[in-house]
């Protein structure tokens, strides 16, 4: 019994691992933002966070369409059924991408709007809906990474998925 419960404490350290790092990699990548822009001003700083608001709710819909098919994925890769978890990131990656078109055209199209509903301060709406035009095809990347890196977690590559958001902090 005992070698069972160790094999599995180690087996969750293996997954359980990389995603701290993962999770550290995120935090230290919007650590350098705020450090970067703290030299350009508190403006900023502050228009910037506001549109980083917006795109949390972006990030809200990716999030649970990486979850949902993570989970169903995880279900299908038990079964050894590599075919559907295909299936599924197609689908996933379908909705991901649509969702992100929309912000980001939205992003594109419509910024100073976007941010009016954080803020009337015009000096921040106009920093703000700079940097949203700027991150605006980010969205859609985001979504592609999204998608492959939940499926990459659920099938057990989550030292690729780690190793990958390295890279991308750098």
């Amino acid at each position: 019994m005992k070698d069972n419960k160790k094999g599995l404490y180690n087996k969750l350290f293996v997954v359980a691992l990389p995603i701290v790092f993962q999770n550290i990699i995120d935090a230290g990548v919007s650590s350098a933002d705020v450090l970067m822009l703290n030299y350009v001003g508190q403006s900023s700083i502050s228009a910037v966070s506001l549109a980083n608001s917006l795109v949390g709710i972006l990030f809200m819909f990716l999030f649970g369409i990486g979850t949902g098919i993570a989970m169903l994925s995880a279900q299908y890769y038990g079964k050894g059924d590599l075919k559907t978890i295909e299936k599924v990131e197609g689908i996933g990656l379908k909705f991901a991408l649509s969702i992100a078109v929309i912000g980001a055209t939205l992003c594109v199209v419509m910024p100073k709007t976007l941010m009016r509903i954080y803020t009337n301060v015009d000096n921040l709406v106009e920093i703000g809906a700079g940097y949203l035009v700027i991150i605006a095809p980010g969205l859609i990347f985001w979504a592609v990474s999204a998608v492959y890196m939940a499926i990459l977690r659920c099938i057990g590559k989550v030292t690729t998925a780690t190793v990958l958001e390295a890279v991308a902090l750098v």
